[in-house]
């Protein structure tokens, strides 16, 4: 069930939409922009999503997704409060199959499959919103005067609108826990599985604290949200996984996704992890997620909840080898209702490769698995990593492949349809229609979706224009391109205050093994919070922060591709030194430095 924060986000799309793109009166404009208005058009939604989830529990998670209704959506729902207009199902079903990532005949399928789907959530809206007294003057000319009297009740409206709105989600949220304790795994990878990831991260948020505390929730939700935003295509990787899965000649075993830096691997995973709920881990060098300890607790604790096996709490040999996880998947291979059961693992190259018993397998993976039970797992390519099972497939993901470069065409195509405003005028400046702007940006990528991620957030936000690229040519070729010319360029403004500053702190966040305070990166660079600061605002595209609800901000290296570029262009041993230094220094006998002055 989406939070109120996203039902807000929604909102706030549409009701933007309706006063900046349509013909209603002022005086109707100035009644949307009130609280009560917004609160309304909130609960209605939530109220449409409660009957939705009932009748298409395989459909509430994808289309119930904050980014596709803020944005593509928007204009749709937007017309189901216009009294002249309607809002018609084929256009939501045509949207919604475009933020699936589909094209030419799974397209058109998907759009036809969709629109009874599409035409139900309407309906649904358009119900709500009719009984809704809040809105009766769009609906009905004749309730036009009652907007001064709904005007001058904001406050007390307000507050009863808001006690309204948490029973509704409260009632939303019983309904999701009934699918969740009902659903199957698997699914449709590419549309809609009835267990979704909202569902399996409130599992996990409800579990008892025993078993809750070993899984790395906070992290790994965040993680699957950031990399999920804008996902497309891969439909190729999920037939082929589903093929394989399939395979009566392949009962169990493990599927290696192989992939360079940035191609979107990571991704991925988090995507089957929102839309089917996949018991799952990453492992994260940048934040030292890597050792087996930290791998085994987390998937057998989540086994034991996803799966409701009856363990209140982990062995105290569980972390110790993979004894006690081949016993739960053991336990879940019985549930012929849970077949097949899918685990994924991501990054297992950036996993820790050292302390183990010659022959074992990195993170200590199963070599045998049970009928029906399947490892996703990711790597780099050629990555020197120890997997010695007994049934193992690979799919690899190239970065000229013709299906890999269709999903990049088609990523760029959305960010300049979502970014229009912007986009259309740094287009325009490079001299060039949208489709070779698409096709240039295409072959810059080189494939690569990371690159995507910087190169058209900085065209967007006039880092990259024809006044600094004066030829959409000579924009970076490739992702270590990109990483180059941004250090060099950051350097050329101001090289005393860029190796004074900069360079000490992003090469410090780029060394450190977890997430870090401030404060912890003024102890190793000696350096004022403010100046460290103001360093984390200027390469903040750089660089994930995560913001508990309470102590400080944690911040950390937003992709391990930044990373291995440092180490070449700069050499990050003097800061893993600095660091160890920094350690010692706490010994009696160790002089401490002065902070900067």
């Amino acid at each position: 069930m989406p939070a109120e924060a996203v039902l807000s986000a929604i909102t706030e799309a549409v009701f933007g939409y309706l006063l900046e793109e349509t013909t209603l009166g002022e005086k109707i404009k100035g009644w949307l922009r009130l609280d009560p208005q917004r609160l309304a058009f909130q609960i209605a939604l939530a109220r449409a999503y409660t009957d939705f989830a009932k009748k298409y529990p395989d459909w509430a998670n994808s289309l119930f997704d904050e980014h596709f209704l803020a944005h593509r959506a928007a204009p749709t729902l937007a017309l189901c409060l216009q009294r002249d207009d309607t809002a018609r199902p084929e256009d939501l079903a045509e949207v919604w199959a475009d933020q699936l990532g589909h094209e030419k005949e799974v397209r058109e399928k998907r759009v036809t499959d969709l629109g009874p789907v599409a035409d139900d959530l309407l309906n649904f809206l358009e119900a709500e919103l009719r009984k809704r007294p809040e809105f009766q003057p769009l609906f009905d000319s004749r309730a036009l005067d009652t907007i001064g009297e709904a005007t001058e009740r904001t406050a007390e409206a307000v507050e009863a609108l808001q006690a309204e709105l948490n029973q509704v989600l409260q009632a939303a949220q019983r309904v999701t826990a009934k699918g969740k304790r009902s659903a199957a795994v698997g699914g449709d990878m590419t549309g809609g599985a009835i267990f979704t990831g909202d569902m399996f991260f409130t599992a996990i948020a409800e579990a008892s604290v025993p078993i809750s505390r070993h899984i790395r929730l906070r992290e790994f939700q965040t993680l699957v949200s950031e990399r999920t935003k804008r996902f497309v295509g891969r439909d190729y990787i999920f037939e082929a996984i589903d093929d394989m899965v399939e395979d009566p000649d392949f009962p169990s075993g493990y599927i290696v996704i192989q992939g360079e830096p940035g191609i979107g691997k990571t991704a991925l995973i988090a995507q089957m992890i929102k839309q089917a709920g996949y018991v799952h881990h990453f492992n994260i060098s940048a934040q030292n997620i890597r050792d087996a300890r930290d791998f085994l607790a987390n998937v057998c604790a989540q086994l034991i909840v996803r799966y409701e096996l009856a363990y209140l709490t982990l062995p105290l040999d569980a972390e110790k080898d993979s004894g006690f996880l081949s016993q739960l998947l053991a336990e879940v291979a019985e549930k012929e209702e849970d077949r097949p059961t899918v685990i994924l693992v991501d990054a297992v190259d950036e996993a820790e490769d050292i302390g183990f018993t010659p022959g074992a397998n990195i993170l200590y993976l199963p070599q045998a698995l049970p009928d029906g039970i399947f490892f996703i797992v990711t790597t780099r390519e050629v990555a020197d990593f120890r997997l010695f099972v007994d049934h193992r497939k690979d799919i690899y993901m190239r970065d000229d492949d013709p299906h890999n470069l269709k999903d990049v065409r088609r990523y760029i195509q959305n960010y300049v349809e979502e970014h229009r405003t912007k986009m259309a005028p740094r287009i325009e400046g490079w001299g060039v229609e949208e489709d070779e702007f698409v096709q240039v940006i295409t072959e810059k990528s080189e494939g690569n979706f990371m690159y995507l991620v910087f190169v058209m957030r900085d065209i967007r936000d006039g880092k990259l224009t024809a006044e600094n690229v004066d030829n959409i040519h000579n924009l970076p070729q490739g992702l270590e391109d990109y990483y180059k010319r941004h250090w060099r360029a950051m350097r050329a403004e101001d090289k005393e205050q860029f190796d004074k500053y900069q360079e000490p702190v992003v090469c410090i966040l780029a060394t450190v093994r977890e997430p870090v305070t401030i404060a912890q990166v003024q102890e190793w660079t000696k350096l004022r919070p403010t100046r460290i600061k103001r360093v984390i605002d200027e390469w903040r595209e750089f660089f994930n922060v995560d913001e508990p609800k309470e102590g400080e901000a944690l911040y950390r290296i937003y992709h391990a591709s930044f990373q291995d570029f440092l180490k070449k262009e700069v050499g990050l041993v003097q800061y893993h030194d600095k660091i160890a230094m920094t350690a010692l220094r706490k010994i009696p006998g160790f002089l401490k430095d002065e902070i900067e002055e």
